[in-house]
């Protein structure tokens, strides 16, 4: 949340992800963070659409969630 967003991406309740890592819809990685921050700033990123994954320990897809940068 919030979803669009203008500059901070937050979540809750990620408690198996390790890793989020944010894609434009090209499969471009544009961002990477902890999981743990519960936070991550996208102002920097182009106005778009992305996807914003959740991975675990080993790499595996926990979450995935479509977000719109306004």
């Amino acid at each position: 949340y919030p979803n669009p967003t203008t500059g901070e991406l937050r979540w809750e309740g990620a408690e198996k992800a390790v890793t989020v890592r944010v894609y434009d819809v090209l499969g471009q990685l544009r961002l990477e963070g902890a999981a743990a921050e519960g936070h991550i700033d996208v102002k920097g990123l182009p106005v778009g659409l992305y996807v914003v994954q959740f991975l675990d320990a080993v790499g595996s897809v926990v979450a995935v969630h479509k977000v719109q940068r306004i």
